[in-house]
């Protein structure tokens, strides 16, 4: 299928959509959920509304106790997966 067809990055969740319909034949409701959801986590993140509270990273980089001492450790172990580029 994708070697009969070319489409630009943007528009491949919407290619997903056509597909669906197309060939299953069913309403896309889960298509139409993950472009609402990509939408939205997208504003977000540009508007800067996706970060944590103030009081859950200060309980993080500052917080004493076994609990904050545990998060810590487990995100060493994968903190590089989120870091930024």
């Amino acid at each position: 299928m994708f070697d009969m067809f070319q489409t630009r990055a943007e528009m491949l969740p919407w290619f997903f959509l056509a597909q669906t319909f197309l060939l299953e034949g069913e309403v896309p409701i889960l298509d139409l959920l993950g472009i609402v959801f990509g939408h939205v986590y997208h504003y977000g993140r540009s508007v800067g509304i996706g970060k944590a509270p103030g009081f859950v990273r200060d309980w993080y980089e500052n917080g004493e106790g076994a609990l904050a001492e545990r998060m810590r450790l487990e995100y060493k172990k994968v903190g590089s997966d989120f870091e930024l580029q």
